[in-house]
Parts: C-alpha cells; sequence; structure tokens
C-alpha cells in the first residue's frame, strides 16, 4: 500500500466508518445502484477484451471465483469454461440481485457468496482462475487481495485483474467511495510479481467517460 501512497493515488480523507465497510464493494446503501451502473466502470466496454483474453490463453478448469461479482457480467461467460464457479460479492443486495439476473440464463454450475477474499482460505491451491474485475480502487489494502488469490490459485492458475488508471478526477473519492484514483500499470505488477504471480499479457482501454482501462493476465510459478 505504502507505493501505492508514493504514487499519489490514495484517498486519505476517507472517514473510519466507510473504511470498516468497503472490503470488496462499496458502502451497503450505494452498493446496488452502483452495481446497475457498469458503464461507470468501463466494465461493458472491456467486457470483449476479456473474453478475448481467456480464449486466446484457453483459460478453463475445475474451478474459477468471480470476487466482488457485481451484477455478475462475465458469469455467464466463466460458467462456460469452468466445471464450477463461485461468485462472491460483499454486499447482500448485489447477491440477491446477481442470482435473480442469472436465473434468467439458466446456469447450473454457479454459487453465490456474501463475502471476501477471506472466503478463499479453504480453497488454498485449488482455484484454478480468480477475477478481479474494478475491485481494487474501493479498497484500502489492494495488496492483500493479490496476497490471498495468489495463495488459493494452484499452480499454472491465473488471475485476471481489470482496473482504472491512474486519474485525477476527485470527485470519485466522495461520489463513488473509491479510496485510490487508479493505478499505475506497473504499481499492480510489482504486487503481483511479490507474491509469485507472472505477467502474461497486459491490455488498455480508453473508455467513453474519460478513463483508461487496465485489463492484466497473471500466472501463478508454479510450485
Amino acid at each position: 500500500i505504502e507505493q501505492g501512497k508514493q504514487a499519489g493515488h490514495f484517498a486519505p480523507e476517507v472517514d473510519a466508518r466507510r473504511t470498516a465497510r468497503a472490503l470488496f464493494g462499496v458502502m451497503d446503501e450505494l452498493a446496488l445502484e452502483w452495481a446497475m451502473v457498469p458503464e461507470r466502470h468501463g466494465i461493458n466496454e472491456a467486457s470483449d477484451a476479456i473474453i478475448n483474453l481467456l480464449q486466446r490463453y484457453q483459460i478453463s478448469g475445475a474451478l474459477a471465483f468471480d470476487i466482488g461479482t457485481g451484477l455478475g457480467a462475465f458469469l455467464p461467460k466463466m460458467c462456460s469454461l469452468f466445471k464450477s464457479v463461485i461468485a462472491i460479492d460483499n454486499a447482500n443486495k448485489i447477491i440477491k440481485e446477481c442470482k435473480n439476473r442469472m436465473a434468467e440464463h439458466n446456469l447450473t454450475n454457479v454459487a453465490f457468496r456474501e463475502g471476501d477474499t477471506n472466503n478463499l482460505k479453504e480453497y488454498r491451491g485449488q482455484i484454478d482462475f480468480i477475477a478481479l474485475n474494478m475491485i481494487f480502487h474501493h479498497n484500502p489494502d489492494p495488496l492483500k487481495i493479490i496476497k490471498d488469490c495468489a495463495t488459493a490459485l494452484s499452480s499454472n492458475g491465473y488471475l485476471l485483474i481489470t482496473e482504472l488508471c491512474s486519474h485525477e478526477q476527485e470527485w470519485a473519492k466522495k461520489s463513488c467511495g473509491d479510496f485510490w484514483l487508479g493505478f499505475e500499470p506497473d504499481t499492480i505488477k510489482v504486487w503481483a510479481e511479490s507474491v509469485q504471480m507472472e505477467k502474461i499479457e497486459s491490455v488498455f482501454i480508453n473508455q467513453r467517460n474519460g478513463f483508461k482501462t487496465q485489463i492484466h493476465i497473471f500466472k501463478k510459478y508454479k510450485d
């Protein structure tokens, strides 16, 4: 985290109440409202690029996790690639809405849980793929998230990280509950490498709303 602070992207004025409730999402009373506006995060614009990366590297397997799943934008695709998928979000309202939406897709291999990366402890070394889409900038400790994921991944498991690049949009702190004004790509790379993750490929997308999205695929070193 100190590295991010030195880069000038941390929003220090967040209050203690928001800090306590912010892990993997936004304040509960606003979580569903924000989740229903995917354009704010650039998820829609990044979807094709993410799917192309999964197909290019033939990423599939027995077990995958979608952390901070939101309304499940990637769940149908993930369910087609993995035998079992677990979708996690820390907001109960979002989980309920996501379940309702995914019922329309008749998905039979996805389970839903309210929680965060602490839920990964029981899966040490067992997960083939973890998706982290636009959750770092809402959380005080992104490095912990990466560490939790690296511990849970199997040898040669993959980690997908989609995030905002560094920006100067100060309004995002109060309006959107952001702790960070995006991240430098090298910061995320250093964090991942510190827990035995190797970068496979990165893609950058300029969004229509003026933000820039970074997408990274990392692979866990063989134990």
